[in-house]
C-alpha cells in the first residue's frame, strides 16, 4: 500500500506542478494560444477620445458652416437663382406683353425728330450715374471685406481640425 500512497503522491506532484507551471506561463504571456484583450479601462479611455475628437470636429464644422451661411445667406432651397432686377410690369405671366394703347400715339411722335438732351442734362444723368457707380463700389469693397474676413475666419477653423485630427492621431498611436 505504501507503494500506492507513493504514487498518489507522485501523481499530485506532477499535477501541482503542473497548474504551477500554468499559472507561471499565464502571468509571464508565454502561451501561445493568448488572446489579446483589452482592458475596459483602455476601451472607456478610447471610447471618451473617440467621442471628444468626434464632438471637437462636428462644433468646428458647424462653425464653418455657419460662417460661410452668414457670409452668403443661408440656403433656400426654393430660389437658388439670384434675384434679378427685372422690370415685370407688362409681362402677364404667359409670355405675352400687354402694349398700351398710348404706345401707338407714341409712334407718330418719335416719328418727329427727338430732343437732344441739353448739357446740362447730361451732365445731371453723370453726376447721378457717378454717385450710383461710387455707392456700388464702396458696397462692394465692404462685401469683398466681409468675404475675406470670413476666410480668415474659416481658415483659423480648418486648422483647428487639422490640430486636434493631429492630436488625435498621436493620442491612439500612442495607446
Amino acid at each position: 500500500m505504501a507503494t500506492t500512497n507513493t504514487t498518489k503522491i507522485a501523481n499530485a506532484i506532477s499535477i501541482l506542478s503542473d497548474v504551477l507551471s500554468t499559472e507561471i506561463a499565464v502571468e509571464n504571456h508565454f502561451l501561445e494560444d493568448e488572446e489579446d484583450t483589452v482592458s475596459s479601462d483602455d476601451y472607456e479611455d478610447l471610447r471618451d477620445d473617440a467621442t471628444d475628437f468626434a464632438s471637437t470636429q462636428a462644433i468646428s464644422l458647424e462653425a464653418i458652416k455657419h460662417n460661410i451661411e452668414d457670409e452668403i445667406g443661408a440656403a433656400d432651397d426654393d430660389n437658388d437663382w439670384p434675384d434679378w432686377d427685372v422690370d415685370d410690369e407688362d409681362d402677364v405671366g404667359n409670355g405675352t406683353v400687354v402694349v398700351d394703347a398710348d404706345e401707338d400715339n407714341n409712334n407718330e411722335e418719335e416719328s418727329e425728330a427727338p430732343a437732344e438732351p441739353t448739357d446740362e442734362e447730361k451732365i445731371a444723368s453723370l453726376t447721378t450715374t457717378t454717385g450710383e457707380l461710387t455707392d456700388q463700389i464702396g458696397e462692394l469693397e465692404a462685401e469683398k471685406e466681409g468675404l475675406r474676413q470670413t476666410l480668415r475666419s474659416v481658415l483659423d477653423d480648418v486648422n483647428e481640425l487639422i490640430d486636434s485630427a493631429g492630436t488625435y492621431q498621436l493620442q491612439i498611436e500612442s495607446r
